[in-house]
């Protein structure tokens, strides 16, 4: 069986803003939409606005975050086929 790449979300972050990243892959080896080497694989959610312009609302509310930046995958956070290359982001 071949070695899954790890994302750490404490640790990986999205290339362009540095925002959270959310993991669309179900962990499945076979994966009917989603595998683990799509190039869309992780969608940026934007950064967090601070202070939150709509404090009622959960941090997690799109109104409190910037635009995302799109999806990426584990190429573009500097995985590397093969071997597991860790990119780390600057926050």
């Amino acid at each position: 069986m071949a070695e899954q790449a790890r994302f750490d979300p404490e640790i990986h972050h999205c290339p362009k803003c540095g925002g959270e990243l959310e993991d669309c892959w179900d962990g499945e080896l076979i994966s009917a939409f989603i595998g683990e080497w799509s190039d869309d694989r992780f969608r940026c959610c934007g950064k967090l606005i601070t202070p939150l312009p709509y404090p009622r609302l959960s941090k997690d509310c799109s109104m409190n975050r910037t635009p995302s930046c799109g999806y990426f995958g584990l190429e573009k956070l500097g995985f590397v086929i093969g071997k597991i290359k860790l990119c780390l982001m600057k926050q």
